[in-house]
């Protein structure tokens, strides 16, 4: 199991997958396209909705604390 700060999983309260990116190999982990400076992390496409994701232009920027974290701290 990944680890990450009870702060950034306060932070994600509105999780509509019951954190389940936390768990390696568990399918509904946003694929990171690409990371600017650690804090813009762009997504693939996602056919569910998650209320962490905003668009910008035709490209989607995950919000989530917790996404972000296991990106910048593992690169998964």
């Amino acid at each position: 199991m990944y680890e990450v700060a009870n702060k950034l999983l306060e932070e994600a309260k509105e999780c509509t997958r019951n954190f389940a990116c936390l768990n390696p190999g568990t399918p509904p982990l946003c694929k990171v396209t690409d990371c600017i400076n650690c804090e813009i992390h762009f997504i693939l496409r996602e056919t569910v909705y998650c209320p962490y994701f905003i668009y910008f232009g035709d490209e989607l920027i995950c919000k989530c604390p917790v996404r972000k974290e296991l990106y910048n701290k593992y690169k998964v």
